[in-house]
């Protein structure tokens, strides 16, 4: 029952949320996306110029 399901489920994703579901399968693709939040991030925190208590407010500006 559960397989008929998911074959329900998956004929109605679009696409584009297919492709996605496929490239969070390849170890390589995680990899490169941790690496670019992790760049981000760490462009945020060198460009920030106002110190704050909490290290997260970096990720809202």
């Amino acid at each position: 029952m559960q397989s008929s399901t998911n074959a329900s489920l998956n004929s109605a994703l679009s696409p584009k949320l297919k492709a996605l579901q496929q490239k969070i399968q390849d170890p390589v693709y995680i990899e490169n996306a941790v690496d670019r939040i992790a760049v981000v991030i760490s462009s945020r925190i060198v460009e920030s110029k106002t110190p704050s208590l909490y290290p997260a407010d970096i990720l809202t500006r």
